[in-house]
């Protein structure tokens, strides 16, 4: 991927972070920013690759454009594209003037967040003349980012039967309901929280759960406190 011509130099005081306008929950489209300063002038147009921590996948149609920095507007649309051999998004023609030593560069980029929550893995930032395999300047390693957890929709805790009529100490099913933003695995625990004076069954030979709708197969197991 890499061709080397020249001297390379260290990109300085890289920055990746969260846009304002975005969450870092699991599973959402998100902005990120993309913020670095050139060590080195160069006198010709760069195209420039963001490596993606693999947690992420790169989408296959990028949106991608500059934003102000330093208190200066600087807002449009750059033609890029995602390269999955490297989970990479490359901004072609990033400018199409002379970089001076201490510019300071931004660019945004849309990404899918990680279906999962953690910190997730380096990114790294490569500068390359347009059109060529030399790198001007690049800055490996730069620190990942907290993934939260995704949000749960449409959650209802419901008499199982609607017919039922709810009374003190009366045995009753209850159903609940919801939709998740990412994947259950079957490793995944769903704990929920009962109102005060609810008593959970156990040991009674009424107790169970089982799934009514929207998974199958695998095995439900269940643990009260």
């Amino acid at each position: 991927m890499v061709g080397l011509a020249g001297t390379e130099t260290s990109l300085v005081n890289p920055s990746i972070y969260l846009d304002s306008n975005s969450l870092p929950t699991a599973g959402q489209i998100a902005y990120y920013n993309f913020i670095f300063t050139m060590n080195v002038s160069v006198p010709y147009a760069v195209s420039v690759w963001l490596l993606i921590p693999s947690e992420f996948v790169a989408p296959a149609q990028p949106s991608c454009s500059t934003f102000g920095i330093n208190q200066q507007s600087n807002n449009s649309v750059l033609d890029c594209y995602s390269l999955s051999a490297y989970n990479a998004i490359i901004v072609e023609q990033y400018s199409s003037q002379s970089l001076n030593t201490g510019t300071r560069l931004a660019i945004k980029v849309s990404l899918l967040n990680p279906n999962r929550t953690g910190t997730t893995g380096n990114f790294s930032i490569l500068v390359y003349k347009s059109d060529t395999s030399y790198v001007v300047s690049s800055y490996y390693n730069i620190a990942g980012v907290v993934i939260q957890q995704g949000n749960i929709y449409s959650a209802t805790f419901v008499p199982y039967n609607p017919y039922a009529i709810q009374s003190i100490n009366k045995v009753m099913d209850y159903q609940l309901s919801f939709t998740p933003t990412n994947p259950l695995s079957n490793n995944n625990s769903i704990v929920v929280d009962l109102p005060t004076g609810f008593t959970v069954l156990s040991g009674s030979g009424y107790d169970y759960i089982r799934v009514t709708e929207g998974a199958s197969g695998g095995t439900l197991s269940w643990t009260s406190n």
